[in-house]
């Protein structure tokens, strides 16, 4: 008959409380929660967040629009215009316009 070597079972450290992990863990899971419950595509929710836009003249966006056609087609400065156009787009639709 052989003799097994019994296991020690892990002993919480002597600094930590019983039930530390739980306790500490109970407020972010509620926190958690109450993010998932929320609608995240609400424009009600951001309508606030939205941030404003900058207000062009029709005679600075006609000079934008024959500056950017002057450009290279795969210039870099162009690809970021486009880029902007897009972000302007975004914050017009999350400002519901």
């Amino acid at each position: 008959m052989m003799i097994q070597p019994q296991r020690k079972r892990c002993a919480p450290k002597e600094n930590t409380p019983r039930g530390y992990w739980q306790t500490a863990l109970i407020p972010w899971l509620i926190l958690l929660t109450g993010c998932a419950a929320s609608d995240f595509n609400s424009r009600e929710t951001f309508s606030g967040f939205c941030p404003p836009l900058a207000a062009y003249s029709d005679l600075q966006q006609d000079q934008a629009a024959e500056e950017l056609s002057q450009l290279p087609a795969k210039s870099a400065l162009a690809e970021m215009i486009r880029d902007y156009a897009l972000l302007r787009a975004m914050v017009r639709d999350c400002q519901g316009k």
